[in-house]
């Protein structure tokens, strides 16, 4: 069984090594390792070199473009495997993860779009336990919550190659969002998920991560309260519009209505309606996060 695993750096020098290393140490299975570098400062490159020329990975660069766009890219370029694994610079994976993730994704057909992700085990710099990101007590991964919430990390995920087919066959044109999501929703709607309670990665939070969920107040105060930063990005509806415009005609009809809330929620009071009371589980999963949201709802701003 091949893996490739797909990562992306960005002055990740700090941490990239233990990262590695942890990949090369994956149980019982096959793994080639594909790195783009989106336009690295600091001695990440060298490292790449490093890793290269001992025939561990290989290795390419490119302008500076964001997560999304680079991983993407990543997908675009990634040789032939029966599945991918996306990857960050600065975590640490347990022997057991990919393992784990392929045994699963074997029940399926290869034929369909499949998917596995799991939950983080959340860490600080020096990788001690902070808390886990999802609630060990969730089982259910709700289409409807999907569309609105977090809940596949890019870096837990495995996929089949009919799965990278897809996603390569219908990237969004206009709004990118971020790539995970773009996965999560193509393998939820139109394939097969497999979501696991348990975490198989440290996933460190540090003072450079250029994305993550570092839980401090300024970072609440940014990305939760409503009255600060940018509310007209809308990402949420944006994101729907784009998947709805590429999969319509493979939705079924109660997804098709789910899409419509979303999509049509600022030009109908009959979807907004529908969106503030929850329409069959478009919530968030706490209190705080749903009177959030219900109060974008009413902005405009979801």
């Amino acid at each position: 069984m091949m893996v490739c695993i797909l990562l992306s750096t960005y002055n990740g020098e700090s941490y990239l090594e233990e990262q590695l290393t942890s990949l090369i140490h994956q149980k019982e299975i096959k793994t080639q390792i594909y790195v783009r570098d989106d336009g690295s400062t600091d001695g990440t490159t060298g490292i790449l070199d490093d890793w290269q020329s001992r025939g561990l990975l290989n290795w390419y660069s490119g302008e500076n473009k964001g997560p999304a766009l680079s991983f993407i890219d990543l997908l675009e370029n990634a040789p032939e495997a029966e599945f991918y694994a996306f990857c960050d610079q600065d975590d640490v994976w347990l022997p057991d993860k990919l393992l784990t993730a392929v045994q699963i994704l074997k029940q399926y057909s290869t034929d369909v779009p499949n998917l596995y992700c799991s939950n983080l085990s959340v860490v600080n710099s020096h990788l001690s336990f902070m808390y886990f990101f999802h609630n060990k007590r969730l089982k259910k991964f709700s289409k409807a919550s999907a569309l609105i919430d977090s809940w596949g990390a890019g870096c837990t995920m495995v996929f089949n190659s009919a799965l990278k087919k897809m996603v390569l066959n219908n990237l969004p044109s206009t709004f990118v969002g971020m790539h995970d999501k773009w996965i999560l929703l193509c393998a939820i709607f139109i394939g097969n998920l497999y979501y696991d309670v348990n975490s198989y990665i440290l996933y460190r939070q540090h003072e450079k991560n250029v994305v993550g969920e570092k839980r401090t107040f300024r970072k609440w105060f940014k990305d939760k309260c409503l009255f600060v930063g940018k509310i007209r990005e809308r990402p949420v509806e944006k994101m729907a519009l784009e998947f709805y415009h590429s999969f319509h005609e493979q939705l079924s009809d109660d997804d098709f209505c789910l899409f419509s809330v979303l999509c049509h929620y600022r030009i109908s009071i009959i979807q907004k309606i529908k969106f503030l009371f929850g329409y069959k589980g478009l919530c968030m999963k706490s209190l705080s996060l749903n009177v959030n949201l219900k109060i974008k709802i009413l902005l405009n701003a979801v």
